[in-house]
Order: C-alpha cells, then structure tokens, then sequence
C-alpha cells in the first residue's frame, strides 16, 4: 500500500514529466539522451542498443508516452528492473508496450532488436 508520503513523491515526478514534455513540445528537442546499450541474456544473439532518435518524433515529442510509466527518468537502473526484457515484453510491459506486432514491430524478429557483438 502507498504510503501519503510515496504518493505525493509520485505525484511530483508526472507533474515534473508532464511539465518538460510540454516545454520540449514548445521548443522542440534540444538534445536527446545517447544511446543506451542492454546487456544480452544468456543465449542472447547480441546487444540491444536503444535510442531515442528513432523512438521520439521531433516535430510532436511525447516523453510522457514512455516516462515515468513504463522506464523511470529519476531514481534506479530501469534496465535492472523487470528483467529478463523478454519477460516483461510478453506481459506488455518495457518495450512490449509497443513492440506488439501490432503497433509496432514484434518478437518474431531478433535481429531487428539484437545485433551481433
């Protein structure tokens, strides 16, 4: 159960999201974070490297479509949590939120997300 103290804690961070997806909006991206490298499993076919440039539309960013809900911007490794990927991805959770096979490219795939070290 949360506690009052959690939720206003939680509160802040939506707002503080809510608030820099409207200012991004306003002046468009300044700049994007770099690219973010996940570690393969075991029996992985490579790296996933992921990157902002090709998930964010520059003209109408939306950073609260992903942030907070499903990967953290404050506080903990969000690569740490609900790990294994694939895991997550089966419950519509992490990158399955999208990577469906409906709204967006799916698991059938690997080497769209994997590349080989």
């Amino acid at each position: 159960m949360a506690t009052r103290g959690s939720r206003t804690v939680r509160r802040s961070i939506v707002v503080m999201a809510v608030a820099l997806a409207s200012a991004v909006a306003a002046q468009g991206l300044p700049r994007l974070p770099g690219e973010s490298v996940l570690p393969g499993g075991e029996g992985s076919p490579g790296k996933v490297t992921f990157s902002h440039r090709t998930h964010v539309d520059q003209q109408k960013p939306r950073c609260t479509l992903c942030h907070p809900v499903l990967f953290k911007i404050l506080g903990g490794d969000t690569r740490a949590e609900d790990a294994p990927y694939h895991a997550a991805m089966d419950r519509g959770r992490r990158c399955g939120a999208c990577h469906d096979g409906a709204a967006a490219f799916g698991r059938d795939d690997c080497a769209a997300c994997h590349r080989a070290e």
